[in-house]
């Protein structure tokens, strides 16, 4: 649930629209264009190709690699074409990075530049006014909703130490005006911060004040912005959420994460590794162990089977406790010792131990659910019942390594290598970045400074659209 478009409607088709993307960019970034003229900066021949390239590559809806090296300029040269063609074509240009520090650059930095060159004549003032965003992950946002239902819950969900730090969290909400995790220090614990972020079907335009809720505004944002700013493993996250398909696209319609974007990799050298990460899966005794807990916590007492469920409910959560800790312990014991990283090439290196108890929880949650009345509670119930199966499905799927096109694996790691993770990969990526970049029949820019091999594996992503 970290999509930022989950109930508009797409847009409606219209024809192509005319784009002087080509013969701006050549304009601008010429010798007497206006980055050299109005704003006093150096003439750089590999820049203005660069830009030229990037032109044709949105006018034609074709992948491009550009490989530029430190000072050409990369950002100026996508971003001026990008905006140019987002405006003209009443398109979004997704940009994404790996760095925070590119982020902030693009933001900060470059996105004024590009304002600024845009208001030096009246030619190219109409681009001037472009919206910009920057896109996070739907947890990262605080939701005033849930906030005000948990601070009315507190005796069912939060023991007294938790209470203390949902208390911290309700007083910065009061002076936040982004309602982001990270600009609230110290960052908030985790199980805490689960009941109280957008992350939730609670937090939607059904149950949200549009104007007060922090996520809801963040979607207005996005919906109306020309340029928007991600990282890669949110671009990847939010293709795995089914990206522009599960926000109206068709198999006609253009599109990577909306329909009828085009985007631009920043730092894609680094692309291959995250989306490798990505298109696996990733499930550790950390995270099952804390979505448990948010139903029933039997050291607190606390959870959401304190109110739902009884003590049906709340034994089922025990008995999934118990057979996760003898599983996972198994896992360590047998695979992980002495090393904390190893490969599991056949089935059966574990009994599916945690099947029958997970299986049951969910079946009481669906029943448990159906007695209930429509509203927020209800759709909880479903939401934590979608969220316990998703985690059976993946345990299942490494034990019978049920992916051909995988490697699978466990590890260990936290602090104290006590963390016991499954792992899964694709074996080779390329299909994947085929079917989900540069397969969406729209403009995939790719820039980096990087090496000859990894050029060479984005060549054959790319080779076949």
């Amino acid at each position: 649930m970290i999509g930022l478009i989950d109930d508009g409607s797409p847009p409606e088709a219209t024809g192509p629209k005319p784009t002087r993307v080509r013969e701006l960019a050549k304009e601008i970034f010429s010798e007497t264009g206006q980055l050299c003229s109005a704003l006093k900066l150096e003439h750089r021949p590999e820049q203005a190709q660069m830009a030229r390239a990037v032109a044709a590559a949105m006018i034609n809806d074709e992948p491009l690699l550009f490989e530029a090296g430190t000072g050409v300029g990369k950002s100026l040269a996508y971003l001026i074409p990008g905006l140019i063609h987002a405006v003209d074509q009443s398109r979004q240009l997704i940009v994404s990075t790996h760095t925070i520090s590119l982020q902030e650059q693009i933001e900060q930095k470059d996105l004024p530049i590009c304002r600024r060159i845009f208001k030096t004549t009246p030619e190219l003032g109409r681009y001037a006014d472009f919206r910009s965003a920057v896109l996070v992950g739907k947890s990262n946002y605080l939701c005033p909703t849930r906030l005000s239902h948990a601070l009315a819950d507190r005796t069912t969900l939060f023991a007294d130490a938790d209470y203390e730090e949902l208390q911290r969290i309700a007083k910065w909400a009061e002076t936040t005006t982004t309602g982001l995790r990270h600009d609230l220090k110290p960052p908030p614990r985790p199980e805490v911060w689960d009941a109280v972020n957008a992350d939730s079907s609670n937090c939607s335009r059904k149950h949200c004040d549009a104007e007060k809720c922090h996520y809801q505004r963040a979607r207005v944002r996005i919906r109306s912005a020309q340029v928007i700013i991600v990282n890669h493993a949110l671009l990847f996250a939010l293709i795995n959420s089914g990206g522009a398909k599960s926000h109206g696209a068709t198999t006609e319609t253009r599109g990577v994460l909306f329909p009828d974007d085009f985007l631009v990799l920043d730092e894609a050298h680094t692309v291959p590794e995250v989306a490798t990460n990505n298109f696996g899966l990733s499930l550790s005794s950390y995270g099952l162990d804390r979505a448990l807990k948010y139903l029933f916590n039997p050291r607190t007492k606390r959870g959401i089977f304190r109110k739902q469920g009884g003590p049906q409910a709340q034994q089922l959560v025990i008995d999934a406790l118990d057979a996760s800790k003898l599983f996972f312990d198994f896992i360590s014991d047998k695979l992980l010792t002495p090393r904390p990283m190893v490969r599991v090439r056949d089935t059966g290196v574990a009994e599916p131990m945690l099947d029958g108890p997970l299986g049951a929880l969910q079946r009481l949650m669906g029943n448990l659910a159906d007695k209930m009345e429509d509203g927020r509670e209800h759709d909880e119930m479903l939401e934590q019942q979608q969220r316990i199966k998703g985690l059976q499905v993946e345990i299942t799927e490494w034990l019978t390594l049920g992916d051909k096109g995988h490697v699978y694996w466990a590890e260990r790691g936290g602090r104290k290598q006590t963390i016991v993770s499954l792992r899964s990969a694709p074996i080779d990526v390329a299909p994947e970045l085929r079917k989900h970049l540069f397969g969406c029949r729209t403009s995939v820019v790719c820039t980096s400074a990087i090496s000859s091999r990894a050029r060479s594996g984005w060549t054959r992503a790319a080779s076949t659209r």
